[in-house]
């Protein structure tokens, strides 16, 4: 099964960005934690805020008032502008909750094969059903048949997303920014697509997860906010990504009391609820850290042009995001090996990260993370590069 592992590696302690395995090795954690952006490890003010929490209360069900969930909704309320949300441990659920909401809704019309449109290359968690949504075959591999019902356009072609609109269609499940390239979508390819569903009466997921986190004067175009959405739209965000909160597990879904509700009901009996302990970081994320946040966004840019300019001064070929926090870096052909095989032998050089190949067909290219110290990324970027010109 071609996902993030295994790797023989052992990992048992971890501090800031550092990573130390059973044999007392210690290794700069490039991935941050594979798909968010990393807290560090181990940091003493957090450590103390989840020993209390778990000294007073570890786990409570939806099936009750859950003040920390109040007080979030009542937050995401104010900044989002939606009426109503649930909260999960991933964007993932909520994406497999809408899809099945969208094909019970087609059923009760009398339609057999309700479908989703979905963009390819886009990733939107590992359930069966949304593995089957990405339509990535190295996901696929193993786990067929694949769930029907969904219809696959071409990434940002959106002459071939009108086309794929039929009478069976119930959704459109989107990102942006987009994940794994970071690429952001226009006001105009947005406005399109809500064009699309007013005219068809489609319900939009869009996973927003990145919007904090543009850089180049780009613009993030939120699809509720554009008229006529906000009534069909279900909005999916987090903490993991803009707050850095790794392995908290929290995420969440806005959308219309009717919608959510029933969400909720497709939902419960996958996971209950959201972590109580990650809920209470989450309400001091939301009320105390958006300046924290912004300077961290602003910090990733510098790093970002850092490590994308010094391996393309090398003629290393590395593509400029504008969203998210991760480097795509081209391993030299001359090298002599895939992707994957290069990160086996990074991680023996104390560098840990991840081939793009999770994320395509192509074994080409690595992933690296940008949201480590300055410090750091430098050492680990002079390892990276020193592995990558001993090609020839």
């Amino acid at each position: 099964m071609n996902t993030y592992g295994p790797r023989s590696t052992t990992l048992v302690r971890g501090e800031g960005c550092w990573l130390w395995d059973d044999k007392g090795n210690k290794y700069l954690d490039a991935l941050s934690g594979i798909a968010v952006c990393g807290l560090g490890h181990s940091h003493p003010a957090v450590a103390k805020a989840i020993a209390e929490q778990a000294a007073t209360l570890t786990h409570c069900s939806n099936y009750f008032n859950i003040p920390l969930q109040e007080q979030l909704a009542d937050a995401l309320r104010s900044a989002s502008g939606m009426t109503n949300m649930f909260f999960g441990n991933s964007g993932a659920e909520a994406n497999e909750a809408a899809i099945k909401l969208a094909r019970m809704y087609g059923h009760k019309r009398g339609i057999k094969l309700p479908t989703v449109v979905v963009m390819e290359k886009s990733f939107h968690g590992r359930t069966l059903a949304t593995v089957s949504a990405g339509n990535n075959a190295k996901h696929l591999d193993g786990f067929g048949p694949r769930v029907e019902g969904f219809d696959h356009v071409a990434f940002n072609n959106l002459n071939e997303l009108r086309a794929a609109i039929t009478p069976r269609t119930k959704l459109i499940l989107f990102n942006t920014p987009h994940n794994p390239t970071g690429r952001v979508f226009t006001r105009a390819e947005v406005q399109l697509i809500a064009d699309l569903a007013i005219e068809h009466d489609l319900l939009v997921v869009t996973d927003e997860v990145y919007e904090h986190l543009l850089f180049d004067g780009a613009e993030h175009v939120a699809l509720a906010a554009l008229p006529g959405m906000r009534e069909r739209t279900v909005f999916l965000h987090g903490f993991s990504k803009a707050f850095a909160m790794t392995g908290f597990r929290i995420g969440y879904a806005c959308g219309p009391a009717a919608v959510i509700d029933g969400m909720l009901k497709v939902h419960q009996y996958g996971i209950m609820c959201a972590p109580i302990m990650s809920q209470e970081a989450a309400v001091e994320a939301l009320r105390n850290c958006r300046d924290s946040m912004l300077h961290m966004r602003d910090k990733y840019r510098e790093r970002r042009d850092f490590i994308v300019r010094r391996f393309n001064e090398l003629g290393l070929r590395c593509h400029l995001p504008r969203g998210a926090f991760y480097a795509f870096v081209e391993v030299p052909p001359a090298l002599g090996m895939s992707a994957t095989e290069f990160c086996d032998l990074a991680i023996t050089h104390n560098v840990v990260t991840i081939p793009g190949s999770v994320f395509s067909e192509r074994d080409t290219h690595i992933r690296l993370s940008f949201a480590c110290p300055d410090e750091q990324l430098a050492e680990g970027l002079a390892i990276l590069r020193s592995l990558m010109q001993s090609a020839g």
